[in-house]
């Protein structure tokens, strides 16, 4: 029997509701919302300003029509080709479709996925800053709801 002071332990069972395939392809297309909203305002995935563009490059760019600044968006093909490619309970998977972007002299044929690599390389682009983590833990355990308590009767 329990006394005054002494914490009383009622059984209780916890019963996690994963998130469905379709809940986590929603999650997926906000997180790359995210990043596509962090590179129009010209900020890498630690939400610093991004380094500045190669002179030879920016003018090519603006030549284009387009902003000179690290964007990943020259001629839009690479941010096209960013998409959910798979998901599952709990877990979803974000990136470029397969398939060939562009050919250079210095790096051959390149897919899209080696495109988002190089970029990569030079100025940290892809993943989530400490903004978009605060956004997606929002919309994770504001919409969703995971965890449903369940008290077990005792017998």
């Amino acid at each position: 029997m329990a006394t005054k002071n002494e914490t009383k332990i009622s059984r209780a069972r916890f019963v996690v509701i994963p998130y469905t395939p379709q809940q986590m392809v929603g999650i997926g297309q906000s997180l790359i919302g995210f990043n596509f909203a962090r590179w129009n305002r010209g900020l890498d995935a630690n939400d610093a300003p991004v380094k500045p563009l190669a002179a030879k490059y920016a003018r090519q760019k603006s030549v284009k029509g387009r902003r000179a600044v690290r964007d990943l968006n020259l001629t839009g093909r690479l941010r096209d080709s960013i998409r959910v490619l798979n998901s599952s309970e709990n877990r979803v998977t974000v990136g470029p479709v397969d398939g060939i972007h562009s050919s250079s002299v210095k790096y051959g044929v390149l897919s899209n996925a080696d495109v988002l690599s190089i970029n990569q390389g030079q100025s940290r682009m892809w993943g989530v800053g400490q903004n978009g983590r605060v956004a997606v833990l929002r919309e994770l355990l504001g919409v969703h709801k995971p965890v449903i308590a369940q008290k077990v009767k005792s017998a």
